[in-house]
């Protein structure tokens, strides 16, 4: 217990230093105030050592960053440390969700007996997340995302790499490579995609489940394979962005998406999901001009991470759950999904060419080329065409790297044909019955945008939150549902 007691004096006595030392410079005016801030940030996380060397009861431990998550609450809203609060303006409760991680990090450390979990987290924060804002505050002129710059990111993702890489070579060292590239990877995207301030919370807490996560597979595998889907993933994202193709936010949630899938459901899942992409981009392009002329819906800019999301969130999420299972109508039903958004997709860019009417694929009455639930002769075909190319390379390389018979490759071509033509009918049966539609203020048309020229359109029909890309995210999850429980039924 007197180690405890003294821990927690040390603490106090340790931070006050920092602080009073930070606030002697800024007044020197030898640092700004983003520099007092950040020496504050990176001196602080060294406290991570104190909790180890002193603290062996949880209790005790917790009493520090509890009492601070008070004191900087009360800071943040009446200013009293002035060298860690930003201009009013920039403020946000960073401060506070500071201790808030250091408290959570204390706890799962101590329970689980790996004081080495909150120092990658507590340490990457620290030194990662504080050296990418300094440095990228006063070198960063390029942009990368929001407000985050190119230097900075590199910064994050070096310092990260060798928090990481220490850390593991003494505790963990047979996945010390990879794993510290994994690490360091995915925290520097998630470091560049949350906001100011709450990234003091999702850092932390995020590298150091990664960490857990690596321990409890203790797989070098896996960590290996989330590695070499994060590169492949990251080089067909910044083509697509180089091409237009995906703009900032889609490319990093391609990112993520092609990660999970290759890492959890094996390499062909990941082809079939780039094959999509590839040959929708191609399809999409494709007499661009005269497609925007025919609909004001394709005068598409570059999609973004919702559209993305819509196509890849439910592959993604079954691609973890065939990890865990094995299962083969799970990895059907990833394929399935990726069929059911090619196959929409094809039947929309191709079929808004199509010569002749194009109907409601509810009342069969003839709608405006482009409106969501509308059908068409090429366009039906163009969906079965989609769904069954993706079929199609799946049985391939069942056959490449396997032996299935012959009748069950058949069995499994014709369902996923099947089941991803049909998810492209739920989608446009969806689309008409509940996908929001406004009268263009200019034209009076039916358009699916909410606005034309930044004034507001009235709303015709639909729920007004579901819109394209919820209608592609619904049609997913029902047709994945359905294929999920055919190929449970069938496949043996």
């Amino acid at each position: 217990m007197t180690n405890n007691v003294l821990g927690i004096v040390v603490s106090f006595a340790f931070i006050a230093v920092i602080m009073a030392l930070s606030t002697v410079l800024q007044k020197l005016k030898l640092i700004g105030d983003e520099g007092a801030r950040k020496l504050i940030h990176i001196g602080v996380s060294n406290w991570w050592l104190i909790y180890v060397i002193y603290f062996d009861n949880i209790w005790f431990a917790c009493v520090v960053p509890a009492i601070f998550i008070a004191l900087n609450y009360a800071s943040y809203k009446m200013d009293i440390i002035k060298a860690m609060e930003r201009d009013p303006a920039e403020k946000s409760l960073g401060t506070v969700y500071y201790p808030m991680s250091l408290l959570i990090l204390v706890i799962a450390s101590t329970l689980l007996h790996m004081p080495y979990l909150g120092a990658l987290g507590i340490f990457i924060m620290g030194y990662g997340d504080g050296l990418a804002g300094l440095i990228g505050k006063k070198y960063g002129r390029q942009k990368l995302y929001q407000k985050k710059s190119v230097i900075g990111t590199a910064t994050m993702f070096t310092v990260s790499l060798i928090v990481s890489y220490l850390i593991l070579s003494i505790y963990t060292p047979d996945i010390s490579v990879i794993g510290s590239l994994l690490i360091a990877s995915v925290v520097t995207f998630i470091e560049l995609v949350t906001s100011s301030g709450l990234d003091n919370i999702t850092v932390p807490l995020g590298s150091s489940a990664i960490y857990y996560l690596l321990i409890t597979f203790g797989s070098q595998q896996i960590t290996t394979d989330l590695v070499i889907g994060i590169l492949l993933s990251v080089l067909i994202a910044v083509a697509a962005y180089s091409r237009k193709s995906l703009d900032r936010g889609g490319a990093i949630t391609a990112i993520i998406v092609g990660s999970a899938i290759y890492a959890f459901a094996g390499l062909a899942a990941w082809i079939a999901l780039i094959l999509f992409f590839i040959s929708s981009s191609v399809i999409t392009q494709y007499k661009k001009a005269k497609k925007a002329k025919l609909s004001i819906e394709y005068k598409k800019s570059s999609r973004n991470y919702k559209q993305v999301l819509a196509s890849g969130l439910i592959p993604a999420v079954l691609s973890v759950a065939y990890f865990v299972t094995k299962s083969e109508a799970v990895l059907l039903t990833i394929i399935a999904a990726i069929a059911v958004s090619c196959s929409d997709t094809w039947g929309s860019e191709i079929g808004v060419l199509n010569k002749g009417k194009t109907i409601s694929i509810t009342t069969f009455k003839p709608v405006p080329k482009g409106e969501s639930g509308g059908v068409s002769w090429l366009g039906t075909n163009a969906s079965l065409a989609g769904a069954f190319m993706i079929a199609l390379f799946f049985v391939a390389s069942q056959f490449a790297t396997s032996s299935p018979s012959l009748l069950h490759g058949l069995k499994i071509l014709t369902l996923i044909t099947l089941l991803g033509f049909a998810g492209s009918i739920i989608d446009s049966l969806l689309g008409a019955k509940f996908q929001v539609k406004y009268i263009d203020s200019k034209t009076k048309s039916i358009t699916e945008a909410e606005q034309t020229n930044g004034k507001l359109n009235k709303q015709a029909s639909g729920v007004k939150f579901i819109n394209n890309d919820m209608v592609n995210l619904l049609s997913s999850v029902v047709a994945g549902a359905i294929a999920l429980a055919v190929f449970v039924i069938t496949i043996k």
